[in-house]
């Protein structure tokens, strides 16, 4: 009988995140008769928890998450927190996310364990890359600790190798893509009309965050409404930004205008009624919904971030990549609303893009790692 690894993912927590959605469907394709799975998070919260395989077990260091806590722990070592919030002996660690939970799994000093870092975000951007550490050394020996590192995306690692001398091996692994539930899931009826003859519908899906630039994408529209041009944008998610974003939208008088939907565990049903899906993002790591956009034929304008040219193609082949910031979100949906057969051009292009979602190359390269 094959000795099972023991493997621990640990990640802030399970909330409607693209980097939650990537460890389940990572968690779905592990081989259960192979590994002895974990998942602990620092915070019991998140609408994932419930959706993690009945194989899996879980853990949580907190009920809920706390104002401070990212400073708190940097008067301790991670070797320190490593102590106290890690209690078991694994043979594999996985920091499933950068920041503080990168920082508490370098503290693991057991012998025999394996240590990875998986890195979802895009640090050309990502302002608060220091706020977990101390200092910018410390940031360095915490990542030159791990076995192995992985990125989502090339110019995510980049950007990570133009902060620190990176020591540690690294690779790029893109996300897994769930295609058949994806398309599955699609099909499945919705009572929400969100098609309109007379508006073209922008949508865009992701946590409400500042990360994901909805402030400006909601100017945007205004300037879009202001300058006679008739849309209509609907927002899938939730977050710690919702009320800052619904006062926006009364505030600039946009009720009519622009929708926040809240999370849904399948918005694929209403992605695929868009006529434009819009990444406003500041940064990203590689992003699942642009993804999962492209899978369903859904013509994407997005920000340039980390992995969008990985995604989209380098000269825009199958999607449109603009200046990040505002006048570029707002330039490029005139294009599109200028001109409708650039939405039919790229509604077709993104047919041609699905391949490169295959799932099992992506799982081939994880499980080499933990071999």
């Amino acid at each position: 009988m094959i000795q099972k690894k023991k493997i621990l993912f640990f990640i802030k927590n399970l909330a409607g995140g693209g980097a939650e959605k990537v460890l389940l469907n990572l968690l779905n394709r592990l081989d259960k008769d192979r590994y002895d799975i974990t998942v602990q998070t620092i915070f019991n919260q998140g609408i994932y928890i419930e959706q993690l395989p009945k194989y899996v077990q879980y853990k949580s260091v907190f009920s809920r998450e706390f104002k401070g806590f990212v400073y708190l722990s940097k008067l301790c070592s991670p070797q320190i927190l490593h102590k106290w919030f890690i209690k078991d002996t694994y043979d594999i660690e996985v920091a499933f996310l950068e920041g503080v939970c990168t920082r508490i799994i370098s503290g693991c000093v057991k012998p025999g364990t394996k240590k990875i870092s998986w890195l979802h975000t895009d640090f050309r951007y990502d302002k608060v890359f220091l706020k977990p550490y101390c200092n910018l050394a410390e940031a360095e020996r915490v990542y030159n600790t791990f076995e192995q590192i992985v990125s989502v995306s090339e110019s995510g690692l980049a950007t990570l190798r133009a902060k620190i001398k990176l020591i540690s091996p690294a690779q790029v692994i893109y996300n897994i893509i769930d295609v058949e539930t994806i398309l599955r899931l699609s099909k499945k009826p919705q009572n929400l009309i969100i098609n309109s003859s007379s508006r073209i519908v922008l949508g865009a899906v992701g946590r409400l965050n500042h990360a994901k630039g909805y402030d400006r994408l909601i100017h945007v529209v205004s300037k879009l409404k202001k300058d006679g041009y008739a849309v209509s944008l609907y927002i899938f998610g939730e977050g710690s930004s919702k009320n800052s974003i619904q006062h926006q939208i009364e505030k600039e008088q946009l009720q009519d205008d622009v929708f926040i939907l809240g999370f849904h565990e399948n918005p694929y049903k209403f992605i695929k009624s868009f006529d434009l899906f819009v990444c406003s993002s500041y940064y990203e790591g590689f992003s699942s919904a642009v993804c999962e956009a492209v899978i369903l034929g859904v013509p994407v304008i997005t920000t340039d971030c980390s992995g969008m040219k990985e995604i989209l193609g380098e000269n825009n082949e199958f999607g449109l990549i603009v200046e990040n910031s505002e006048e570029g979100l707002l330039q490029g949906i005139k294009q599109f609303l200028d001109n409708r057969s650039l939405l039919q051009y790229y509604q077709n292009k993104v047919k041609e893009r699905m391949h490169i979602f295959s799932p099992g190359h992506t799982m081939k390269l994880i499980e080499d790692i933990f071999h």
